[in-house]
């Protein structure tokens, strides 16, 4: 399984958990959000929805990220998988 370095992703309590289901644990090097797929996500959201503005509601939000194109989402994996062979290569 691949994870960052979030602190909680470190605890004993993951370590045993993988251990115990026979999970090896590879950790992405710090800094490098340009591995972790999910940050791509956060990009697009905060560029195509977000834009610094408040939402008044789950509604509202859902309203707007429902109205972005959804074109580019459906093109992160895509990206992903670059990203992955990309680091694979180094």
């Amino acid at each position: 399984m691949i994870l960052d370095g979030a602190g909680y992703h470190r605890t004993e309590q993951v370590k045993e958990w993988a251990f115990m289901l026979n999970i090896e644990l590879y950790y992405l090097p710090p800094y490098s959000p340009n591995l972790n797929p999910i940050e791509r996500l956060w990009k697009a959201m905060n560029e195509k929805v977000i834009n610094n503005r408040y939402f008044t509601s789950p509604k509202v939000f859902r309203g707007k990220y429902s109205a972005s194109p959804m074109s580019y989402y459906r093109n992160l994996p895509g990206c992903w998988r670059a990203a992955l062979m990309t680091a694979s290569r180094r």
